[in-house]
């Protein structure tokens, strides 16, 4: 808990000031580098996908206006992308992951009712990942 206030030292009011919190510095440094954390986690699942293999997705929502979409995968990931292009389907799989220097991340998915579907992120996050290892 942090506590400052005002103290008299010799008759002469100053300010003390708080501890230094020792995980503030890893909270700045985690800050500043959160797009590459992403970043290599989007190029392990990626990797995961080379071989052909499918990731399934438990969930998946669309944001308001369908420029973002989440998905829930059964390894307890959460993938939160940033869309180009809106899109309002629901989803079944992951199928393929790759970047583009143009488009950004492109997402090949396999829609609820078997239509394989691009997207295409200008961003994207995946959290609470302990399966990347």
């Amino acid at each position: 808990m942090r506590r400052s206030g005002i103290v008299q030292n010799g008759g002469v009011l100053g300010h003390i000031s708080p501890p230094d919190d020792p995980d503030a510095e890893l909270h700045v440094l985690t800050r500043q580098h959160a797009g590459l954390v992403h970043q290599r986690r989007m190029e392990h699942l990626a990797a995961l996908l080379a071989d052909g293999r499918e990731l399934a997705v438990c969930d998946s929502a669309n944001g308001f206006c369908g420029d973002r979409l989440t998905l829930w995968i059964g390894s307890g990931a959460v993938v939160r992308l940033k869309l180009l292009h809106p899109r309002r389907d629901s989803y079944a799989a992951i199928r393929r992951i790759t970047w583009s220097d143009d488009a950004g991340w492109v997402i090949d998915l396999r829609s609820t009712s078997g239509d394989v579907v691009t997207c295409y992120a200008w961003d994207a996050s995946v959290t609470s990942a302990n399966w990347l290892g």
